[in-house]
């Protein structure tokens, strides 16, 4: 009876059966911060990016206008153009990241030293002479192949912070054959500094 008994409760025995697998939804409450989190993280991201970007167009638009300019010289070989048209981008580059218009008529030593202010490294002897007194006179005598190798590195390099608050908007002027004027300072100007 043992034995009939046994294959009875043997019959009745059936396979172990697994319970059904965790179905990954609804999430759970971290996986839903997670997610919230990362996209907060994301979005940050590409707006910083697209910010960063769009802060640096003047360094993108100044350094294709200072090759186009090189290019000319190249060309031409009018140094007296290069300086000139350098000085100008120069200018405008630097009037983007600040609003003080005092800058525009700046010339000499002081326009080196707001130029030294925002450069990451010392400035050249080569750089200092060619936009320091070389830009305004008539047949100046620079090498422009390093110079223009340093104004490159300086509109790549340079920090846009001098304390002040930067423009929205670039102006943009196009290089043409033309030779592009100095902004210089006025008599009355320099006489009230």
């Amino acid at each position: 009876m043992d034995e009939q008994l046994s294959a009875a409760l043997k019959q009745q025995l059936r396979d172990v059966h697994l319970p059904d697998a965790v179905s990954w939804w609804p999430l759970a409450y971290g996986w839903w911060i997670l997610v919230i989190l990362a996209l907060f993280g994301i979005t940050a991201l590409v707006y910083y990016l697209l910010r960063k970007h769009k802060q640096n167009a003047y360094r993108r638009i100044a350094i294709r206008e200072l090759n186009t300019a090189y290019t000319l010289w190249q060309q031409q070989n009018d140094v007296e153009a290069y300086l000139q048209s350098a000085n100008a981008i120069l200018k405008r580059s630097v009037l983007h990241f600040t609003k003080h218009q005092g800058v525009a008529s700046q010339s000499g030593q002081a326009w080196l030293n707001t130029l030294a202010s925002s450069a990451t490294c010392e400035l050249s002897t080569e750089f200092k002479n060619a936009f320091g007194s070389q830009v305004y006179r008539a047949n100046p005598d620079a090498g422009i192949q390093l110079i223009h190798q340093e104004l490159c590195n300086w509109l790549t390099t340079h920090k846009a912070e001098l304390g002040l608050t930067v423009n929205e908007s670039i102006p943009s002027s196009p290089i043409n054959n033309a030779k592009l004027k100095d902004t210089k300072p006025k008599r009355s100007e320099a006489n009230n500094a």
